[in-house]
């Protein structure tokens, strides 16, 4: 991966500041303190084309990531993501008329996204995911989810009316490759609609995102290294959009082979994004760095919310100590279990009231108003800063 890009070809590709010692799997939480701070880390050794804004991991060992039911990455307990999610479904099921249709799933988590497709009118929904857990929503009628990942040794002919892979490519070495196979097990249904959709690397880059740059996530795509992949993998009609509040890529396209429409989110002058992104990053970093260190000495005590890898990378990155003194999720099933590489406990909301913090930091500033909503409810008068 340290040679071309992977998406455009292009060779020669400016070499960004590494980021050392970083969790390999930061979406896997640990049942102890130690044994989460002696989990597997790895070096992020980031490469950025000029040609079309795509970012990447030239250090990226796909042997050392491992998914299974312990991986743990799951949106759906936040209201705002659950609001994007469902409108998101009702929206690919009106657009392409599933109502009584087939749709698969690549890389469907717990399996979240496929009920919310069911809800919202299809009649059967495929999953492929080694992290789903049956016994998570139990039994659903017309889901029926495969656990292992979509290779080339598990791949089969697909026969559906639509194909959704979500935030499954960036965790991949090679994407046109991936996106190939996809093309490739179609056949069958050469005119179904496929819905790709990853985190924005824009959003990494040009707003500076730093606490996105994780292990797990080898590619980092602009909307132009996407809509360029996906030609490249044979589809047509490619159409890419920003989603999420700026936070990820929505990609709409056709499996029949064809001409690739230019991407619609206008790209601003990839060289000078990668030219900038190391200075502003490292002062991003310093930032927060003086103000742990503040913290720390005057005694201050702070949370994070957020026990994704947003929260990991901040704490391994900032090599953050006591002065952080837990991290708050949502999720219940994150809860009571520990940060990898720093070992910081992930505690319930209700655990506030107790901790009395003086600072609640928000790892991603989408949820900031819908957190500041919970502390006021449980009487936390605390200082809400988003990264």
């Amino acid at each position: 991966m340290s040679g071309a890009c992977p998406c455009c070809e292009a060779p020669s590709p400016r070499a960004l500041a590494p980021v050392r010692g970083v969790p390999v799997l930061c979406n896997v939480l640990h049942p102890t303190a130690a044994a989460a701070r002696a989990a597997d880390v790895g070096d992020l050794e980031l490469r950025f084309c000029d040609a079309c804004g795509h970012l990447w991991n030239a250090a990226f060992d796909p042997a050392r990531v491992t998914y299974d039911a312990e991986y743990e990455n799951s949106l759906h307990y936040s209201p705002r993501f659950q609001a994007y999610a469902r409108a998101l479904a009702a929206e690919l099921v009106e657009r392409h008329g599933l109502r009584g249709g087939t749709v698969v799933e690549i890389a469907c988590g717990k399996g979240d996204f496929l009920g919310l497709l069911r809800e919202a009118g299809a009649a059967r929904a495929v999953g492929f995911d080694p992290s789903f857990e049956p016994e998570r929503h139990g039994e659903t009628a017309g889901v029926e989810v495969r656990r292992e990942l979509f290779t080339a040794d598990t791949a089969e002919a697909l026969s559906c009316d639509l194909l959704c892979c979500r935030h499954a490519l960036e965790h991949v070495a090679d994407p046109v490759a991936f996106l190939r196979l996809i093309h490739d097990a179609l056949a069958g249904s050469p005119d179904a609609p496929v819905y790709i959709e990853v985190p924005n690397g824009l959003w990494t880059v040009r707003d500076l995102g730093v606490w996105d740059l994780i292990y797990e996530h080898p590619q980092y795509f602009s909307a132009r290294s996407l809509a360029l992949a996906m030609a490249r993998a044979g589809y047509a009609g490619v159409a890419v959009a920003e989603a999420f509040g700026g936070q990820f890529l929505g990609c709409g396209a056709r499996r029949t082979a064809g001409p690739a429409a230019a991407p619609r989110v206008t790209l601003e002058d990839p060289a000078a994004l990668g030219v900038g992104f190391d200075a502003a990053a490292r002062d991003r970093r310093n930032v927060w760095a003086a103000r742990l260190e503040t913290w720390r000495r005057e005694g201050r005590r702070a949370v994070l919310w957020g026990a994704g890898s947003k929260g990991v990378t901040f704490l391994n990155v900032l090599g953050a100590g006591d002065e952080v003194a837990g991290v708050v999720d949502i999720n219940p099933h994150k809860q009571g279990r520990f940060v990898p590489g720093t070992g910081h406990a992930v505690l319930a909301p209700d655990r506030l009231a107790e901790l009395a913090p003086e600072t609640v930091v928000v790892m991603n500033p989408l949820y900031r108003d819908e957190i500041a909503a919970d502390l006021s409810a449980r009487g936390v008068a605390a200082e809400v800063l988003a990264v």
